[in-house]
């Protein structure tokens, strides 16, 4: 299943990605034309992704999605947002 992923996303421009994590941390040093756009409603990862790819700062845009509390892998615990 990994090799269709690589071998797909391996010319892509624009990688998209709702929930950041090792794909993203895969796709920066691999695919050297890609902007990767990344959502992730665990602010965690939305903080530690950046740091761990610091060779790749222009391409990388992350965004926090505030969806209230949550839990194990940023999955919402309620409907409080």
């Amino acid at each position: 299943m990994y090799e269709l992923f690589m071998k797909v996303v391996a010319s892509t421009h624009v990688y998209g990605e709702c929930g950041c994590g090792t794909p993203t941390g895969w796709v920066l040093p691999h695919c050297p034309s890609a902007l990767v756009l990344s959502v992730d409603t665990s602010l965690d990862c939305v903080e530690h992704i950046p740091s761990a790819n610091q060779d790749h700062p222009l391409r990388l845009e992350i965004q926090h999605i505030d969806s209230g509390l949550v839990g194990e892998f940023g999955a919402p615990v309620g409907y409080s947002k």
